[in-house]
């Protein structure tokens, strides 16, 4: 999994282009977030995988990064301000990966850095870590962009690992019992 190599994490993206950032930081984040929906779900590893996409079945329910992360604040292993940093960070790495001409001074991609640092700082400031002050040149230089990147990507990535030992798996329901509903079902004679 993505979490046997963590030791270095920061070396997975030192040599990767401006483009390539975004794209390969957002993918490694997608598949701990994967790694940590499966270890909460009860059930067979099989369903498990066939419902996730991580059998290669791009169709299934879970298998795009936008399920997963909505799917993992639902079930409590984002909070909703990190789930909005990784919607932005999701579309980031979309626009970079469908747009070839883009680089960080780009408007869509620079309002876009602009909405991460203010998301991300709101995010911080709910853990109680404390906000550095604003980026300079956060749309203006390359080196800020993914400075700003790197920098919320290996926060997430390590955060992520730390929850992995704690989380729960849910449990299977033992016994359903089909309640009366009489009173609820409409009858219209």
């Amino acid at each position: 999994g993505i979490f046997q190599s963590n030791k270095n994490a920061a070396e997975r993206y030192i040599h990767l282009s401006g483009r390539e950032l975004p794209i390969v930081g957002v993918a490694v984040l997608d598949i701990a977030i994967s790694e940590l929906l499966a270890l909460r779900f009860c059930g067979d590893i099989r369903e498990i995988d066939s419902f996730l996409g991580t059998n290669g079945d791009g169709r299934a329910p879970g298998a795009s990064a936008g399920a997963r992360m909505q799917l993992a604040y639902l079930i409590g292993l984002l909070r909703k301000e990190d789930l909005k940093v990784f919607r932005i960070l999701k579309a980031i790495r979309n626009l970079f990966a469908h747009g070839v001409e883009l680089n960080y001074r780009s408007p869509e991609v620079a309002k876009q850095l602009h909405a991460l640092e203010d998301a991300w700082h709101t995010a911080l400031l709910r853990t109680g870590w404390v906000a550095t002050q604003k980026m300079k040149g956060l749309g203006q230089s390359e080196d800020a962009g993914k400075g700003l990147l790197l920098a919320i990507i290996l926060t997430y990535e390590l955060q992520l690992h730390e929850e992995l030992p704690k989380v729960d798996r849910i449990s299977p329901l033992r016994h359903v019992s089909h309640p009366d509903l009489s009173h609820v079902i409409r009858r219209d004679h």
